[in-house]
């Protein structure tokens, strides 16, 4: 449910800053971004479960910080790794598990487009 609800913030907060055209009142985006963030961090509170909450956390922040057009990435990196993570677990001595994770981190890494160049660093995040 807080997934849920940080997702629709993160929609408002998206269609504030004009990426698509949907109604939404005139805004700066910043209350519906905090929206989003005061659930993530309810949800961290009250949730029992760590690990699902840092998900949905990292999904959260993530989804806030990266351009509209790798907003669809994050949620197939998602589902890719959820398809995969219960055959490497099983399978694999720790050490090449930790490696398969690496290499599939990098291998997202760059299919959103970015690069080994300091020229293509994304400062925009860092102004949200």
């Amino acid at each position: 449910m807080a997934t849920f609800a940080s997702l629709v913030a993160n929609l408002a907060h998206r269609s504030a800053l004009g990426f698509f055209s949907l109604y939404y009142p005139q805004s700066t985006g910043l209350v519906e971004a905090s929206v989003a963030l005061f659930v993530c961090d309810c949800d961290r509170c009250f949730s029992r479960e760590r690990s699902s909450t840092l998900i949905t956390m990292w999904t959260v922040l993530t989804s806030l910080l990266k351009r509209p057009h790798n907003l669809i990435l994050t949620w197939i990196h998602l589902l890719q790794y959820s398809l995969i993570s219960p055959h490497l677990t099983a399978q694999l001595n720790p050490f090449y598990n930790n490696l398969a994770h690496y290499w599939i981190g990098m291998a997202w890494y760059f299919q959103e487009g970015n690069g080994n160049n300091l020229a293509r660093i994304d400062l925009a995040s860092g102004y949200v």
